[in-house]
């Protein structure tokens, strides 16, 4: 389910995610899918599924990036069993110039998206870094061959402002939280 948001007229958000959500139920019990999730959803939106429905989401796919680190969902995600997937994690290249990564990447001697990937695979991030350009794909592949130190990733982890861009791309639904 993409979105915590139905936008239904005469229906409460609430009613729509628990309704399309029993439907997903009944796919993954029939065992049509192997795993079933949400994308943008909130602690309170989570709580709510399970209350309402009998399968926890298996994955949580939400911005995560140096600006964007939404810690206390990272936190109950992990604690209910659901694995929280970051996307967006170079901040749609926000980040791939900011002095802090570039200092880091000049370090290690790797590129800043690198910096920003490996950064959000040692917080324990499920990470989806998008590209349609091979040389990128690659690039942004090859982040396993070293670590950041425990101190280079507090420094990542201080740049958090709360910067959401999925507002650039979404305006209609800037502010909508229930």
């Amino acid at each position: 389910m993409h979105w915590p948001d139905a936008m239904v007229p005469g229906r409460s958000n609430r009613e729509v995610r628990v309704e399309t959500w029993r439907a997903l139920e009944e796919l993954y019990n029939e065992g049509v899918c192997r795993a079933i999730g949400v994308s943008n959803f909130l602690v309170s939106h989570l709580k709510e599924l399970k209350e309402d429905c009998s399968v926890v989401p298996h994955v949580n796919q939400v911005e995560y990036h140096p600006f964007q680190q939404p810690e206390e969902l990272v936190e109950y995600c992990r604690k209910e069993g659901i694995v929280f997937e970051g996307y967006c994690p170079l901040a749609k290249g926000q980040a791939l110039s900011h002095p802090t990564i570039l200092q880091l990447a000049h370090k290690y001697a790797r590129t800043p998206s690198q910096i920003c990937i490996r950064w959000s695979v040692q917080n324990g991030v499920v990470t989806i870094p998008k590209s349609t350009k091979n040389e990128r794909i690659l690039e942004n592949c090859q982040v396993f061959g070293f670590s950041l130190s425990d101190e280079d990733v507090d420094h990542v982890r201080r740049l958090h402002s709360d910067m959401k861009l999925i507002h650039l791309s979404y305006p209609l639904w800037k502010g909508l939280t229930s």
